[in-house]
């Protein structure tokens, strides 16, 4: 055998004698073997274990939960009216939207405020959990002819899910949404 063809043998004891490496091959590859046992294999020693510290990231969790459930409990009922406010607003811009389009006389007028109170009532219960019975809709007409504007209020009630002791329990959102008529 020659120095620069060793057999896989001599490096590697178990690897077949048939594959042949080169030599400064072999030396590579045994010099990675060497770094990279010392760097992966190498493991830190555990420290002992602190009797005082055991139960210190349960205590710091017990401590950090109700501030972080009340947190999460403001967000869900901030995002709850947020999402009511849209609605009720939405739904007194469609219902204005509609009377703008639809102007009405003395005749039509009985038709008109129920059709517009329906287009508002169709828009309320777009949403889920909506109960379009507790909304308060108000139509009515602003000004004269030419520059008269058909108005829509929508007023609906909303209960927080925790008394805040900061904020009311209860509170009335009210939307107004005014269009000059289209003629």
């Amino acid at each position: 055998m020659t120095t620069q063809n060793r057999a896989a043998e001599d490096v590697y004891p178990g690897l077949p004698a048939r594959h042949t490496l080169n030599a400064g091959l072999t030396g590579l590859l045994e010099r990675m073997l060497v770094i990279t046992s010392r760097t992966v294999c190498r493991r830190p020693a555990k420290p002992a274990a602190d009797s005082t510290r055991s139960g210190l990231a349960a205590m710091e969790f017990a401590a950090v939960l109700p501030i972080l459930m009340a947190v999460l409990a403001g967000t869900a009922d901030y995002c709850r009216f947020a999402s009511t406010a849209m609605t009720v607003a939405n739904a007194a811009r469609c219902g204005a939207g509609y009377g703008c389009m639809h102007p009405y006389d003395t005749f039509t007028q009985e038709v008109f405020l129920r059709d517009c109170r329906q287009v508002v009532v169709n828009e309320l219960s777009t949403t889920p959990g909506f109960d379009v019975s507790k909304a308060t809709i108000t139509i009515e007409r602003q000004g004269v002819a030419p520059d008269d504007r058909s108005v829509v209020t929508v007023s609906y009630p909303f209960r927080t899910v925790i008394h805040w002791a900061f904020l009311p329990r209860e509170t009335t959102i009210v939307r107004k949404a005014a269009l000059p008529m289209v003629r």
